[in-house]
């Protein structure tokens, strides 16, 4: 049996970990939202599915803000 742990490396999903993914991805493409896309080569369409927990989905929120990242957010009710 595997352990998943180990295979999912749930340690790597922290809000440190979060910074920096955003921050190389920032540096590498800009973040528009999908009104932007047409036309555009090279970007990111960061987006949200949020069904389990809407409190970290907030947090993830004042993250991207704080960054200067934009994102979108998908709400399951």
């Amino acid at each position: 049996m595997t352990d998943l742990a180990s295979l999912y490396r749930y340690a790597d999903f922290t809000h440190e970990a979060y910074r920096t993914l955003l921050a190389d991805a920032k540096a590498a493409y800009p973040f528009l939202l999908y009104s932007e896309i047409e036309g555009q080569e090279r970007f990111l369409l960061w987006r949200h599915d949020v069904d389990a927990s809407m409190h970290e989905a907030v947090a993830l929120a004042r993250i991207e803000a704080e960054m200067g990242v934009r994102a979108t957010y998908f709400l399951l009710p």
